[in-house]
């Protein structure tokens, strides 16, 4: 017997509409892909075949497809495609998550979560910069996807998630392997260009910390620094950069 949140995510009603999602964006794109052109054939019988597989524990996801694309400072974007039929399981699997995951998330995350975007997260700036926090550290993930501990992944999402058929559907999707013409290869990371990979590579959700937990500060001249009188230990006051930053 499957768990209800499996049911949701699995059920025709969700794939059905997970397609029409996936089709749109395709039109987006300017084009339609070989993959969902063949789907688009025939979607209803299709679809009904991919539920009937997802409900008696059938289904198996197939290799993704490498492509490289070029990036804007010259390099090459390695991406892992899913084939159509998996990328409608994906996307109705994250409209299911999506309820459960997205409360428990920081309040600095604001990428691909329902709702927020680039524009909320410029806003919060300009807030914090109003209250008089002058100072920003400008950073970025080299490689975001490719270094994500998988395993930590699981055990994370698995506090969140305790339905022992929806995060065996996970697993199979975390597990695919990477095609290729010296025959499949495991696949390092999430796979960039997965409909789940966004949403499963979320922040570490925010309930994970105790309530009033605080880090503790390491011994050393930082904490002598953070700790002389008149400072208090988790604001931070000073009015000249630390060193190795830059102001903004």
């Amino acid at each position: 017997m499957t768990s209800p949140l499996y049911t949701t995510a699995t059920n025709l009603a969700a794939l059905n509409s997970a397609w029409e999602d996936l089709l749109a964006d395709d039109h987006d794109d300017g084009t339609l892909s070989a993959g969902t052109r063949r789907f688009a054939t025939n979607p209803h019988a299709r679809l009904t075949d991919l539920a009937e597989q997802l409900a008696t524990g059938t289904y198996r996801p197939q290799p993704l497809t490498p492509i490289s694309i070029p990036k804007d400072d010259g390099g090459i974007r390695q991406l892992a495609i899913p084939p159509v039929t998996d990328r409608i399981v994906e996307k109705a699997l994250t409209a299911a998550l999506s309820p459960v995951i997205d409360p428990l998330l920081g309040p600095a995350a604001y990428a691909y979560r329902p709702g927020l975007g680039v524009t909320d997260a410029v806003q919060q700036v300009a807030r914090l910069r109003a209250e008089g926090l002058g100072w920003v550290a400008h950073a970025d993930i080299d490689d975001c996807f490719p270094s994500i501990d998988v395993p930590r992944l699981r055990r994370l999402l698995s506090t969140a998630i305790t339905e022992p058929d929806v995060l065996a559907l996970v697993d199979l999707l975390l597990s695919r392997p990477v095609g290729g013409d010296t025959g499949p290869r495991p696949t390092q990371g999430l796979p960039q260009g997965a409909p789940l990979s966004p949403p499963a590579g979320q922040p570490r959700p925010a309930t994970h910390r105790r309530p009033g937990h605080r880090r503790r500060i390491p011994h050393g001249p930082l904490r002598r620094r953070l700790l002389r009188p008149g400072r208090h230990p988790h604001r931070r006051t000073e009015r000249t950069p630390p060193r190795g930053t830059c102001r903004r």
